[in-house]
């Protein structure tokens, strides 16, 4: 079992053991927030997409957004404190989260990883997002996802 399988695995876990109700789709491999919406049959502003950024010399955090919206890093900056976060590159993002880039999920609790979450999210119904994997897409209310995460919360974007 790869490393991608088991971040997979841990959330479908997490799900099951909570008795969450979600969707989980399979499909073709996707790389950007936009072939995901297409292929799910959604509307983009319901995905959930995750960035890890590097918010000082040793540490990360991840950063989850509506999949329409850009991160800024202004409010980025005022919201969290951080005084020169960055983009992780891909490989501190893959090495960090055991995923490739397109698959992170919003579950940083589960990779040991700080996570906010914007304020948006929380007007999204139904969020969609990768679940670890670029083929495996969960479809659930966003407010689950926010109780099982447990992010803190600010104006990211």
């Amino acid at each position: 079992m790869d490393e991608n399988t088991k971040v997979f695995d841990k959330i479908i876990k997490l799900l099951d053991s909570n008795k969450t109700s979600y969707k989980l789709d399979i499909h073709k491999e996707v790389r950007t927030s936009e072939e995901a919406a297409k292929i799910r049959g959604v509307d983009i502003a319901t995905g959930a997409k995750a960035l890890v950024v590097k918010i000082d010399k040793q540490n990360f955090a991840l950063f989850v957004m509506p999949a329409n919206r850009q991160l800024s890093w202004k409010k980025l900056k005022e919201e969290s404190g951080f005084k020169k976060p960055r983009m992780a590159t891909v490989e501190e993002a893959e090495s960090l989260t055991k995923c490739k880039v397109g698959g992170v999920p919003p579950f940083g609790n589960l990779m040991g990883i700080t996570t906010y979450f914007d304020k948006g999210i929380e007007d999204i119904e139904n969020v969609n997002f990768n679940a670890g994997l670029k083929t495996h897409s969960i479809n659930l209310k966003s407010e689950d996802l926010i109780s099982l995460v447990k992010p803190l919360i600010a104006n990211l974007c």
